[in-house]
């Protein structure tokens, strides 16, 4: 992969230099803006995945030269490969999985409620108390598929509700870095057990 990125880097480079500044027009009926995510470490190719098509055409719509297009066919080479590589792994981590007979590691709701209540700045009876109702909902399969964080979310915000601890469902989704709606869909789930 660091030998695409490499190539990359030094097409962009020759590109620049060609190319020299971008220009704008006012007069330009053209919408020139950059479009597609920021660059991220967190990600294996730090964001900047991109399908190569089969056209042989720059952005503009202009052919390839000969030394660009032979450029462009090698790296589609490498990019089907890296992805025939990425599909080939995670089957076979699914196989392997299966004939050790061990199940997925799965991130527990439990263990994302002290980084919210940290956040929030809930006492530890709210904390115990979202604790118990995670339980109760893991053990109904209420919490498989959803977002760990979501779910540890939603519990601490009924917490409080039930230990009278007045904290909004704005201030837990910033803590926990999610939005209030999900909070609401995730409490809506989880009502029900308060009930039991």
């Amino acid at each position: 992969m660091q030998l695409m990125e490499k190539l990359l880097f030094k097409i962009a480079r020759k590109w620049v230099a060609d190319n020299g500044s971008e220009r704008t027009f006012s007069d330009s009926t053209v919408n020139r803006s950059r479009t597609g995510d920021k660059i991220s470490l967190a990600r294996h190719d730090k964001g900047l995945s991109t399908v190569i098509n089969h056209l042989n055409k720059d952005a503009s719509g202009n052919p390839l030269s000969a030394p660009m297009k032979a450029s462009v066919t090698q790296m589609r080479k490498w990019d089907s490969r890296s992805q025939i590589r990425r599909g080939s792994l995670a089957i076979n981590y699914r196989v392997l999985l299966k004939e050790l007979e061990l199940s997925m590691p799965i991130a527990s709701s439990v263990s994302c409620i002290s980084k919210i209540a940290s956040g929030a700045e809930l006492n530890e009876k709210t904390k115990r108390t979202a604790a118990t109702l995670l339980k109760k909902a893991e053990d109904q399969g209420i919490v498989a598929g959803k977002d760990p964080m979501g779910m540890a979310a939603a519990a601490l915000y009924l917490s409080c509700l039930i230990t009278g601890q007045n904290v909004t469902q704005a201030v837990i989704a910033k803590a926990a870095g999610i939005t209030e709606v999900t909070v609401r869909n995730r409490c809506k789930s989880i009502r029900p057990l308060l009930d039991d």
